[in-house]
């Protein structure tokens, strides 16, 4: 899903081919209501909502990174639209390498959690905008708890001429192809840093005590594969930063302001 779009998209996980992988553990935390849910009134349909940034950097970049340290988020079971489903009903706190041109197109990492389902960590990619069939392929990694903290980067491998989707010191995953013969210029590359749902009802992982936040924002530059901290002047998307007149409850997505290549996310009143 584009981060930065201005239109919903279908759900990106209903078409995915899924790779389910397990690959060098972080430390697993227990998470006693990892599978809780809320029921609560959502009449939006099922789509992409987002809080967080994104920048086309000054210098074009071919990667991004940020260490990420992931807080619990309710995930509402909208019974009423028939979207309480594994598949179509997650949240997702990542990074992420957008192709900006007209075909599309992304790379990205982070965790992802479904409802009825523990933390993961997973990456995603796809070559155009489709976001679904073969090309698109989301891969699962690692279960994890509250309170998870691992840097994640999306790297352009100059050996290999791929993408390599990192955490830490570890691969989890890596697209088979080349951004820069599929992807047209990369001075329309974005880097991304969000927090997504697919319910907007549900709340964005975090709360005012124990927010979900992100450091060392980091762009890998195109044009010696370093990276750097000078990321430019990221702009802000927020899908819910006021409560909703149509949804139950008095909750909505806030953030701190970027400080230091970094930002929180969390819900105001969250769900119960």
């Amino acid at each position: 899903m584009r981060g930065h779009a201005a239109q919903a998209r279908a759900t990106r996980g209903r078409a995915a081919l899924l790779m389910c992988v397990v690959i060098a553990a972080l430390q697993v935390v227990p998470m006693t209501s990892a599978s809780a849910y809320v029921s609560c009134t959502n009449y939006y349909p099922t789509g992409n909502y987002f809080d967080g940034y994104y920048v086309r950097p000054p210098v074009a970049a071919e990667g991004t990174r940020a260490t990420i340290n992931y807080e619990f988020g309710n995930l509402c079971d909208s019974v009423n639209n028939g979207s309480s489903t594994y598949s179509n009903n997650f949240h997702y706190t990542w990074v992420m390498l957008e192709n900006g041109n007209a075909t599309g197109g992304l790379a990205q990492i982070g965790y992802f959690r479904p409802i009825g389902g523990t933390p993961r960590l997973a990456a995603e990619y796809d070559v155009d905008a489709s976001y679904s069939g073969a090309d698109f392929v989301r891969t699962f990694g690692t279960a994890v708890g509250t309170s998870a903290n691992a840097t994640f980067w999306v790297y352009y491998n100059p050996s290999t001429g791929h993408l390599d989707l990192n955490y830490d010191n570890h691969q989890l995953s890596s697209t088979p192809f080349n951004p820069n013969s599929k992807w047209g210029s990369p001075s329309n590359w974005y880097s991304e840093w969000f927090g997504e749902v697919t319910q907007k009802a549900s709340d964005m992982p975090g709360t005012s005590s124990a927010r979900t936040n992100f450091r060392s924002m980091n762009v890998q530059r195109w044009d010696n594969d370093q990276y750097t901290s000078s990321i430019g002047s990221p702009t802000l998307r927020n899908d819910k930063s006021s409560p909703a007149a149509n949804l139950s409850g008095s909750s909505y997505w806030a953030r701190t302001y970027i400080y230091s290549n970094g930002f929180d996310i969390f819900t105001v009143n969250p769900q119960s």
